[in-house]
């Protein structure tokens, strides 16, 4: 509308009269219609409270697993009574 109104005034009366109410546009006269037309709804929406209930977290501590197998056991057994394979390092002096 301002551009329309622009054409054969000023800018400024453009605007006043695209934003004053006294000069609507087609598009403006039509959406004003169907708000005098809309039918208005019976039906109510009411908001209505939900419970949710809160559990507090649990925190489960496990124990680490034993070899469950005999290999696995002789293995362990076998790493436990060698020495280590190399000696640790000395000092330099």
């Amino acid at each position: 509308m301002v551009a329309a109104y622009s054409r054969q005034a000023t800018l400024a009366e453009a605007l006043a009269k695209t934003f004053d109410g006294n000069h609507p546009c087609a598009l403006c006269k039509r959406i004003a219609e169907g708000k005098r037309t809309e039918k208005k709804s019976d039906e109510r929406f009411e908001a209505k409270k939900l419970d949710f209930a809160y559990l507090l977290p649990a925190f489960v501590f496990v124990a680490p697993e034993l070899p469950e197998s005999p290999q696995g056991a002789l293995l362990a057994s076998r790493l436990l009574i060698y020495a280590p394979p190399v000696p640790p390092p000395r000092l330099l002096t």
